[in-house]
């Protein structure tokens, strides 16, 4: 088979006038047109009254004021039992910059939605439903977040579907990252796309890997040895975030769902200095109970690499690495598609690689 070497950069370019959407398994082009408006940096949390079951976003200015009131005011504010209705296209960026992303900042940086801090300083997912309405959000940029990186950042027990997220850059140091979300545990995902991203993890940490993934950096479930540390803690008279309790006990939801979703055109890359960290289309690494379901992973670039060896792997087209600790991950993957090739230092193609990497 002959391969024909061409850059990320030089696809993209290619792309930047002409997007392709994925409708079922078919490929359908749609120009890509001006953005009416992008956003100005501002967040916007006037919508958020706190007394009701169901917002509906417009702008990018109401979107940056979600993620504000998720990762500052989490205590009582992490959305659960309420559902975020997108319902325009929101633009982030300018994105007929996006090929210099990697060297250039464009003006806006976003914030991820949600995090996983400590039973101290705050446990703060977004635990809610995120409808997407067929609504896309273009040129999402993020840069060393300082925690799980992606759109969001960390969801819990949420559901999030008929979202698209087009030309989308990741670069983020030390956490797992993915372009929809950068950790989920025990949410659900459906009929979602990620269309051009780049998703770029690295760790200078020994002992430790960042998973990267086109679609979610990990997916994993509830840790049920936190309520014990919550009791160790309140003993010693140390006030404890209550929404730790809340997600330790959900035992309804321990599983990941991901249902008809997609990544296209995605350059996926993650280094880590004492393992070969796991890099995948849709999930980089499964740590948990996961039905990965009709999901389709088109053109996507990966890499992964241990600095301190130099040695190469964990590549997946669907998933990068499901791992077997504590005890044995019980995973499907059913009626998934895609192809993907795997980058090495000088910049030669390998072989496909396979829909999982078991560890």
């Amino acid at each position: 088979m002959q391969y024909i070497k061409r850059s990320l950069s030089t696809l993209l370019a290619t792309v930047l006038t002409m997007t392709l959407v994925i409708s079922g398994t078919f490929l359908v082009p749609v120009k890509v047109h001006a953005a009416p408006a992008i956003w100005n940096g501002a967040a916007d949390v006037s919508w958020y009254t706190g007394d009701k079951t169901s917002y509906d976003i417009y702008t990018a200015e109401q979107l940056a004021g979600l993620s504000q009131i998720v990762n500052t005011e989490g205590d009582d504010k992490r959305f659960e039992g309420v559902t975020i209705n997108l319902m325009a296209d929101i633009y982030l960026n300018d994105v007929s910059t996006y090929d210099t992303w990697g060297v250039t900042a464009p003006a806006n940086k976003w914030n991820p939605i949600g995090y996983k801090g400590n039973p101290v300083t705050g446990y703060r997912p977004f635990a809610g439903k995120f409808n997407g309405n067929g609504h896309s959000i273009w040129g999402m940029y993020v840069k060393d977040a300082g925690k799980y990186a992606g759109f969001f950042g960390y969801t819990s027990s949420a559901m999030v579907k008929n979202l698209n997220l087009y030309y989308s850059y990741i670069d983020n140091k030390g956490y797992e990252s993915g372009t929809m979300a950068g950790v989920a545990e025990s949410s659900c995902f459906q009929d979602c796309i990620v269309l051009i991203t780049t998703v770029k993890c690295t760790d200078e940490n020994a002992g430790s890997t960042v998973a990267a993934g086109g679609f979610i950096g990990e997916v994993k479930k509830v840790n049920y040895l936190v309520p014990f540390m919550e009791v160790a803690l309140l003993g010693f008279g140390i006030a404890v975030n209550p929404l730790v309790f809340a997600a330790a006990g959900d035992t309804n939801h321990s599983g990941i769902y991901i249902i008809r979703c997609q990544t296209a055109y995605a350059n996926i890359y993650s280094t880590d200095l004492s393992d070969e960290p796991p890099v995948g289309g849709i999930v980089g690494r499964i740590s948990s109970p996961t039905g990965i379901d009709s999901c389709i992973v088109r053109v996507i670039s990966t890499y992964s690499k241990d600095t301190l060896t130099g040695k190469l792997g964990k590549c997946g087209v669907i998933v990068g690495e499901a791992v077997e600790w504590p005890s044995k991950v019980t995973y499907v993957i059913k009626d998934c598609s895609g192809s993907a090739f795997t980058r090495t230092d000088n910049g030669t193609v390998q072989s496909d690689a396979g829909q999982v990497t078991m560890q």
